[in-house]
């Protein structure tokens, strides 16, 4: 099973801090977080009460790591609207590559490692492909509405936390929400493919 995006992140985060890689371990073996405290409830080894402590605190991680990605796209958005003013938008290619080392810094600034993490190179964690997918795919939002004038859903937030896991986990992400496959498709992340579940079936058949 994968880990929930935002511990994945933290731990590459904190392993990038310790050692300059990324933790690479997205795979848990046991079933955590509200799965197995619920498992717990239905066995009588947890009450009530507990439950719901355990259901806040996730929820607050969850509210931390939003709040997080808000502050990322607002100052990135700002900045687009500047270029936007003098004429200068850039393609989405080139806004990725000038923008995400500002976009991961102010997305760690959070986080008491976040020193560390600079020291070691922001360019060498943005090639963790959590990292990547995460600042990526969230650049690709920024520039949907401020240059292709997309309106983002009110899904698109929560669209985000599925990039890291999937990029952590895996080579290939199947969807069938075309907009998110559109949006996640042009992140360059090496080795890692944006597919519907067709696509990928007739991939599988060319190579059978």
């Amino acid at each position: 099973m994968i880990k929930f995006s935002t511990q994945i992140l933290e731990d590459d985060i904190r392993h990038f801090a310790f050692n300059g890689e990324g933790a690479g371990t997205p795979y848990q073996r046991e079933p955590t977080n509200i799965w197995a405290i619920l498992q717990r409830v239905i066995e009588g080894r947890m009450s009530a009460k507990q439950l719901d402590a355990v259901i806040g605190e996730d929820r607050e991680q969850k509210r931390e790591f939003l709040e997080g990605v808000r502050k990322s796209r607002a100052d990135t958005t700002n900045e687009l609207e500047e270029l936007r003013k003098l004429g200068a938008i850039p393609s989405f290619e080139q806004f990725f590559e000038d923008g995400a080392e500002k976009f991961v810094l102010d997305f760690i600034g959070s986080f008491d490692v976040a020193e560390e993490c600079k020291r070691r190179g922001v360019d060498k964690l943005l090639r963790i492909p959590s990292i990547r997918a995460m600042v990526g795919l969230g650049m690709s939002f920024i520039y949907r509405t401020a240059v292709e004038g997309k309106t983002p859903r009110s899904s698109a937030l929560r669209d985000l936390q599925h990039a890291p896991s999937a990029a952590a986990g895996a080579d290939i992400f199947v969807t069938h929400d075309e907009e998110l496959a559109f949006l996640f498709r042009r992140v360059p992340i090496k080795g890692f493919r944006v597919m519907r579940l067709h696509e990928l079936l007739e991939d599988e058949g060319r190579r059978t």
